[in-house]
């Protein structure tokens, strides 16, 4: 889901700020330290850190492609993240232990780790637990419900706007890949979930900055 894709996760160390281009550093030769506060919470260099290696975990990529744009999405996320559960918090949503459990599985089975040993091995490799895994992927689930509640409700994709896709969007696309484009009534609801994702996501954006500039929001780090 388009949702998925802001809050995510996906979505955040060194023991020199200097250092974080280089390669990773074992868990205890870190130096923790406040990069960023939301109305006053901290947000820990560490957390940025863990947020970054599941985000990888999560995305498969390798724990030594994770490069300082990919820390700075994280902690990105992490301050989305602190605004959005405040808004949460006004209209709080529900995930099961067994949504996550049931989620966990489908990541496992994408990264071909459904086996108990190619799964810690995948943990160790990260330095990460399962435990902070599954709190991620609850975080995930909550915001992700939380999102397509608030704005799937008003987005709408009139005719208009799909006739218009269908003719200067899919039907080039389809032609320059050497296809036969179908006709409209055959994909009209494939587009209008295109559209509407896009005006969720679109929504979201400004939502966030909004809270952003609303709130009290401090970066001490810039990661580059």
């Amino acid at each position: 889901m388009t949702s998925r894709r802001a809050i995510s996760v996906a979505a955040g160390c060194a023991t020199a700020l200097a250092l974080f281009a280089a390669a990773p550093l074992a868990r205890s030769e870190l130096l923790d330290r406040v990069i960023a506060s939301v109305n006053g919470k901290p947000i820990l260099l560490s957390r940025a850190e863990e947020q970054a290696r599941i985000a990888a975990l999560l995305d498969g990529r390798t724990p030594q492609a994770i490069s300082a744009a990919h820390r700075q999405a994280a902690l990105d996320a992490l301050i989305d993240q602190a605004l959005v559960r405040k808004q949460m918090a006004q209209d709080p949503v529900v995930v099961t232990g067994g949504e996550v459990t049931a989620r966990l599985a489908e990541i496992r089975g994408e990264l071909n780790a459904t086996g108990d040993e190619p799964w810690q091995l995948l943990l160790i490799r990260y330095q990460v637990d399962e435990t902070a895994v599954r709190a991620c992927i609850r975080s995930q689930l909550e915001q992700l419900k939380f999102i397509e509640a608030r704005f799937r409700p008003s987005a709408r994709a009139g005719a208009a706007e799909v006739e218009k896709f269908y003719r200067e969007d899919y039907v080039p696309r389809i032609r320059r890949q050497g296809g036969h484009e179908l006709p409209l009534h055959e994909v009209r609801a494939q587009i209008e979930q295109i559209l509407t994702e896009r005006q969720i996501t679109s929504q979201m954006d400004g939502w966030l900055k909004s809270l952003r500039a609303d709130s009290n929001v401090r970066v001490l780090v810039k990661f580059e």
